[in-house]
């Protein structure tokens, strides 16, 4: 006595750019005296599709929390450079330029530093 049932089910998730992601699986319960009742089979894509998924979502939190990470270092850069470093160069004749220019590099070396940040971050996940 085999009494093959099967049905759709249709998942919604919300991605990190606030936008939906369908994903239809397959589901087929086998009633059957020698096999596990109502066992779920999806299709090899279906679970691929679940692991990027799950793997976006993953990356989007690490990206974020990098982001926090590096932002948060450069504001105390920042501070340190307000308190101790300005003092000296304002004696200067060039001080002014100087200044800007330092802080020019402390900005230009952030998205890079987050970058880095990133990709050591999600390389530590991966090795758990």
């Amino acid at each position: 006595m085999k009494n093959n049932l099967s049905a759709d089910i249709t998942l919604r998730i919300k991605t990190y750019e606030n936008a939906y992601k369908y994903i239809n699986i397959k589901k087929r319960a086998i009633e059957d005296t020698y096999k596990i009742p109502n066992k779920v089979m999806g299709t090899i894509q279906d679970v691929t599709a679940l692991k990027k998924s799950a793997e976006d979502a993953k990356r989007a939190k690490i990206s974020k929390r990098a982001t926090t990470f590096v932002l948060t270092i450069g504001v105390c850069i920042f501070l340190v450079s307000e308190a101790i470093i300005d003092p000296f160069v304002d004696v200067l004749q060039m001080g002014v330029l100087i200044a800007l220019s330092f802080k020019g590099i402390i900005a230009l070396l952030l998205k890079p530093l987050e970058t880095i940040t990133e990709k050591m971050m999600i390389k530590g996940a991966a090795m758990k």
